[in-house]
């Protein structure tokens, strides 16, 4: 039950939101057989490959210190899922014909099928949504992620090794100002919710286009975890930082080139080695 805003009444009243779950629909796929489980959490990812990863990741990235994966004994069979989240215009010049989406995908699944990349969570008119709409939603899947990523705590595919660990949040510039209290406000001067970097200064050093060498050139932002959740309940999932909040690339290429550079085998590869 979410609470939406009702067109015939013009008031904001509880309703039914049909939800697919991720820990229902991975039980489901864990009943379907482990190779349509593996298939769909790492698609061709083989488990050395898996295991190469987590022992690159352990060794660059800080933040995997704190999530609940980090001390799991078969990494190799560690699954890295986030949210992912859009909006569609389903009918255009029509104010009802946008819909908002969100869902999960499995870091590992990127070669996938489309369809058996990205999962669906929930759909609904934007034309319904009231401001409490995402917010109890968000409430009831910050639990669920809680228990489905919890090492102490068995599921079906305990027992063969696997954990699933929520690594990022992921989804368009707009997405995450709208649905993650306003972070990454890139209508402002100040866009950047993890610097300082601006989009106009008179020392030109302190804007976007110094893409310097050195890490500390744009002063990095300090936030208490309670500022953390204040941007967004999945920031106080354990193991979650401001860091892996990502936007998605695709929306930052121009349509006639990048097009061409997705369809590039290597370029992918380079890209796939840098997000890595």
């Amino acid at each position: 039950m979410v609470r939406m805003y009702n067109p015939a009444t013009l008031e904001i009243e509880w309703q039914p939101l049909p939800v697919l779950f991720p820990d229902t629909l991975l039980q489901a796929l864990w009943q379907a057989g482990e190779d349509v489980f593996r298939y769909c959490l790492f698609g061709k990812m083989t488990e050395d490959e898996t295991l190469q990863f987590w022992k690159h990741i352990e060794k660059h990235c800080p933040w995997f210190q704190s999530s609940p994966a980090y001390n799991w004994e078969w990494k190799q069979k560690v699954a890295s899922v986030g949210t992912y989240g859009d909006e569609i215009q389903c009918y255009k010049n029509s104010e009802c014909g946008v819909v908002s989406v969100t869902a999960w995908t499995a870091e590992f699944s990127t070669q996938n099928n489309p369809l058996l990349r990205y999962f669906p969570i929930a759909v609904w008119s934007e034309h319904c949504e009231s401001e409490f709409t995402f917010a109890d939603l968000e409430k009831e899947m910050i639990e669920r992620w809680r228990r489905l990523t919890d090492p102490s705590l068995t599921w079906p595919w305990t027992s063969s090794g696997y954990l699933i660990a929520f690594t990022f949040c992921q989804g368009d510039l707009k997405w995450l100002n709208s649905r993650m209290g306003g972070l990454h406000n890139y209508r402002a001067n100040s866009f950047c919710s993890r610097c300082e970097c601006v989009k106009n200064h008179p020392n030109t050093q302190l804007t976007l286009p110094n893409m310097s060498n050195d890490p500390d050139a744009h002063t990095v932002r300090s936030y208490s975890s309670e500022q953390l959740q204040a941007f967004s309940p999945l920031l106080g999932l354990p193991g979650m930082c401001l860091e892996r909040v990502m936007h998605d690339v695709a929306h930052s290429q121009y349509l006639g080139t990048g097009k061409t550079t997705n369809g590039s085998p290597a370029c992918m590869v380079s890209l796939q080695r840098f997000l890595w």
